[in-house]
């Protein structure tokens, strides 16, 4: 029977494991999307307390804009060279044609151009960071085929722990069950996938190291 700090151990790997899943894309099931009012501003941060107050995305996958009136208007996902060289960044409009997101933690920042008339609303479709666990008496319930995988990767991230070898078939299973949900999003999202095999070579992190 585990320990308290033992288990204590394994909540803190889980979440290690979440957050080393969730920049990956893929395994970031569902697709979210969200609308929040134009405001008229030049940038919009988003994230917890943010303008637009919502979780921090890991990547916007694309937004669009929605006029007072009801038309609908995607705008382009752009780098910071193409937006400052657009020929008037301060350009005002009903739509937006073009957003930049600067990627900021904890809250990124958006800028429009042109920058969208108050009274809309701006959709955002984005993949959301897996939440993490915060006691182990929470109930959570996973989409299919994550039990499985987070069950995986937790044993062949705390073998060291326990004193166990990473053999052969732990890392080909852990490998399996997280490619087992990566092709179910990748056929859902229709995307190729991101996600790199498992380097036998690299041993898991020494857990409370």
């Amino acid at each position: 029977m585990p320990s308290n700090s033992e288990l204590t151990e394994a909540l803190y790997a889980a979440n290690d494991v979440l957050s080393s899943w969730s920049p990956q894309i893929l395994p970031v099931l569902p697709l979210s999307v969200e609308s929040f009012p134009a405001t008229g501003q030049m940038a919009i941060t988003m994230g917890i307390g943010g303008i637009f107050n919502t979780v921090r995305p890991v990547k916007i996958e694309s937004v669009a804009v929605t006029s007072s009136g009801g038309a609908r208007q995607p705008a382009r996902l752009v780098p910071i060279e193409e937006f400052e060289s657009r020929p008037d960044t301060t350009l005002r409009g009903l739509f937006a044609e073009v957003c930049y997101c600067d990627g900021g933690y904890p809250t990124m920042t958006l800028l429009f151009n042109p920058i969208p008339a108050s009274g809309g609303m701006i959709e955002i479709a984005s993949y959301k960071p897996l939440q993490a666990f915060n006691a182990l008496t929470d109930t959570i319930n996973l989409a299919p085929g994550y039990t499985r995988a987070l069950r995986w990767a937790l044993a062949f991230e705390m073998a060291p722990e326990f004193g166990r070898p990473v053999t052969q078939e732990l890392t080909s299973l852990a490998a399996d069950a997280k490619t087992s949900i990566t092709g179910l999003n990748q056929a859902i999202l229709g995307k190729p996938s991101p996600v790199e095999p498992m380097d036998l070579a690299v041993p898991p992190r020494q857990v409370g190291a």
